[in-house]
């Protein structure tokens, strides 16, 4: 999905492991 590039491109690593956990929560 786009969010997960707008995510690697937009935000630093700590702040992309956050949000990429929440992401993969909201997924499933």
């Amino acid at each position: 999905m786009d969010s997960r590039l707008v995510v690697q491109c937009g935000l630093p690593g700590v702040g992309k492991s956050t949000v990429a956990a929440a992401i993969a929560d909201r997924i499933g």
